[in-house]
């Protein structure tokens, strides 16, 4: 390869979200137009476009985290997912090249070290492969977080299987919701349902969404069909939604799922996820994404969570986070 890095600029926008579009492992959040939602001054941008030539053969969104008088490259940090976006085509080797160049390119700018956040399992690649983490580990990296991401196959699941594939106690929790009249829709009623998940994450985890209201709007205006909104509803009223992140045409993902208190009794978040199920065979989607289910940066696992996710057909992969400093 006639390899070199360029930084990435407002011009090459429309390239770099092509580019993600057709490549092996991008998601969503690597690209520009989810990256822009963040408000300018937020992160300082330091993403990057690796050229073979003219043509692009990976990008990197990331941006420089200061600490203690030192500065790194991170990959971006507002993102779910991060790390090095491929080509389809590119091969091992070049995939060692390109982390190689990176390394000199970041050494040549005084940077204390790389950290690669939150890259995508293999059940979220359009094409599988983990060559980034072989050659990182080879390159010296360590590492720095592993968590336990959560994954529904669906590739081989028909509409009419859809409530044998649940264990008995989760299919029979999903006929009382619908006994009790809870009805799902595709609202992406955001303003109904952000008071519930608000108050869900204060009664379980004394926590806040990470999004507030006027940015989970803010990226459904921007992605209206990436970031959409599953409600149930029991005599009119929202008593639960997930929040659906498009990750790519193959993928879809739970950003947030929350139910009143008041009306679990009557199972929404159940039958709402077998809605969600529905709604990714219809697509055409081969993976419904959980997320993760691990708390202390991956060192302990929120077992009574990840049992309602195995109740599904749900199954661990990894979500790691790799770092290197020189």
């Amino acid at each position: 390869m006639n390899l070199s890095i360029k930084p990435f600029t407002a011009e090459h926008e429309k390239q770099w979200d092509d580019f993600v579009a057709l490549s092996r492992n991008g998601t969503i959040f690597h690209t520009r137009k989810f990256l822009s939602y963040h408000p300018d001054g937020k992160f300082q941008d330091a993403s990057l476009l690796f050229l073979d030539g003219e043509k692009i053969v990976a990008v990197l969104p990331a941006s420089i985290k200061e600490e203690n008088g030192t500065m790194m490259l991170v990959s971006h940090p507002g993102a779910s997912y991060g790390g090095f976006v491929l080509h389809p085509d590119t091969s091992v080797t070049e995939t060692g090249e390109m982390l190689a160049a990176l390394l000199a390119y970041a050494k040549s700018k005084k940077y204390a070290g790389i950290s690669m956040l939150r890259l995508p399992p293999a059940s979220l690649q359009k094409s599988y492969s983990e060559d980034s983490q072989y050659w990182m580990f080879q390159q010296g990296y360590r590492m720095s977080r592993c968590e336990m991401d959560g994954a529904i196959g669906l590739s081989s699941l028909q509409k009419d299987q859809i409530l044998d594939s649940l264990t008995g106690k989760c299919r029979n929790m999903v006929r009382q919701a619908e006994r009790a009249k809870i009805e799902v829709k595709l609202s992406n009623d955001f303003n109904a349902f952000w008071p519930v998940l608000e108050s869900v994450l204060v009664q379980r985890h004394a926590a806040k969404p990470t999004h507030t209201l006027a940015e989970i709007k803010k990226l459904h205006a921007l992605l209206p069909q990436g970031f959409r909104c599953l409600t149930a509803h029991l005599n009119g009223k929202i008593v639960g939604g997930i929040v659906l992140v498009t990750i790519h045409e193959q993928a879809l993902y739970t950003l947030y799922m929350g139910q009143e208190y008041a009306s679990q009794q009557f199972h929404p978040m159940h039958l709402l996820l077998v809605e969600a199920i529905r709604l990714c065979l219809k697509e055409k989607r081969r993976v419904l994404h959980l997320g993760v289910s691990t708390e202390d940066g991956g060192t302990k696992v929120n077992e009574g969570l990840f049992f309602f996710k195995e109740s599904f057909g749900c199954k661990p992969v990894r979500r790691e986070s790799w770092e290197l400093m020189f």
